[in-house]
């Protein structure tokens, strides 16, 4: 499972934050029993450790750490292993008066995970401003391990025995206001990838790429925004994927009833979707589907305040048209012609007056000149997602207006 390798890296970053142990006040046992709970409590994973040791300053290095599952965990979804022991290294640690901690910075080097033939290899990963609470407490920012400031190196990503992917640095930052607001930036630069190695790629598919020039591709995201926990706002400023010779992705939106509540139903329906695949859909008890109860609870109150998809090219339009020209026997300029004329047709069919026109338009001006092109809605009025979904059922024709949807190119 590709996607595997990454939420466990994110996990095994949350522990690494969770690993500020205090070098005084706790003995050994009594702190690292502490870290599980609080690592546990919000990555569903806990750590081993061999020896602690403190430094004259006040120090710690902990030797001999092995990341893992936690008890909620179970056998099923284990997918990734840590290769060998690291050793943690944190600077200082101090009481926050409260029972908890702060640690000033908490780093280790050649963290690795495997699983069969995927393999991801992290050359440094460090930690700062990191705040322990004295027990976890989901119910406030201010009872959760967190980091003020994340940065990890060289990653590299191998599958059969190949480099597939390699990222320079990934870095993060987050702010915690009053305990309930949260504001972030993430960056990940340099990001190289190298298809031509993967031996299991279907013949069609790798044909595809080599036509798109898409084989080797170097890439950078940008992710930033901030969310009260208590209003449910959470707005994403900035999610952008620059491509090179590909073309630049950038997606703003904001939403509302995400609140705590809301992301423990959000956790139980994840949790409801990994039963339904250990069990079997056949197997459900009586019939009953816990997973339509809680995406009807999510319907009835998470709502989109605005949302914007713009994407600027940069030559991928011109080698996709006439790659999909040449397999129909067509020049480039009669392949974007076809796809306008076939979407207008689809479009005008759903009876919704003025869609059609809106979009043949932008796409036709942006194939005449690849430039840009953006899709934006800002509803006339809040209301949950499954208000929306229920008025264009009823009445389809109504969601372009209701929605304040634009789609314009080349601006």
């Amino acid at each position: 499972m590709r996607t595997s390798p990454f939420r466990h890296l994110l996990l095994a970053g949350s522990i690494l934050s969770a690993s500020a142990a205090p070098a005084f006040a706790l003995d050994a046992e009594d702190m690292l029993s502490k870290l599980n709970a609080a690592a546990t409590a919000q990555g569903s994973l806990s750590f081993t450790y061999d020896d602690v040791e403190e430094s004259d300053d006040g120090d710690l290095t902990v030797s001999g750490v092995v990341f893992g599952p936690g008890a909620e965990m179970t056998d099923a979804s284990i997918e990734m292993e840590q290769v060998a022991p690291v050793t943690l290294n944190f600077e200082g640690v101090r009481e926050d008066g409260n029972g908890g901690y702060t640690i000033d910075k908490v780093s280790t080097f050649d963290l690795a995970f495997s699983a069969d033939d995927f393999a991801i290899d992290i050359g440094s990963f460090t930690q700062g401003d990191i705040k322990v609470p004295a027990s976890p407490d989901a119910d406030m920012m201010s009872g959760m391990n967190y980091a003020g400031s994340t940065q990890a190196a060289d990653i590299t990503f191998t599958t059969d025995g190949h480099q597939v992917a390699k990222i320079e640095n990934v870095a993060a930052d987050q702010t915690i206001e009053s305990g309930t607001k949260a504001s972030f930036l993430g960056t990940v630069s340099g990001i190289a990838i190298d298809l031509s190695g993967v031996d299991d790629m279907e013949d069609e598919a790798r044909e595809t790429l080599r036509a798109l020039d898409l084989m080797e591709m170097h890439a950078a995201v940008t992710v930033s925004g901030d969310w009260d926990m208590q209003s449910g706002d959470m707005n994403f400023s900035t999610y952008e994927i620059a491509v090179e010779d590909v073309g630049t992705l950038n997606i703003s939106f904001g939403m509302t009833g995400l609140t705590l509540e809301t992301m423990e139903t959000l956790q139980k329906l994840a949790e409801e979707g990994q039963k339904a695949q250990e069990i079997g859909a056949s197997e459900a008890e009586d019939g009953q589907n816990p997973s339509q109860q809680y995406l009807l609870e999510l319907g009835q109150k998470i709502g989109l305040s605005e949302l914007r998809l713009s994407f600027t090219d940069d030559s991928i339009t011109t080698r996709a048209l006439q790659y999909a020209a040449e397999k129909e026997g067509m020049i480039a300029e009669e392949m974007a012609d076809k796809i306008e004329v076939d979407l207008g047709a689809s479009l005008s069919a759903m009876n919704v007056p003025g869609l059609a026109d809106m979009v043949t338009t932008a796409v036709g001006t942006y194939f005449s000149d690849p430039q840009n092109i953006s899709v934006s809605i800002k509803p006339q009025m809040q209301m949950p997602i499954l208000a929306v979904v229920m008025a264009g059922a009823a009445a389809p024709q109504s969601i372009p207006k209701l929605l304040n949807l634009q789609i314009t190119a080349n601006e």
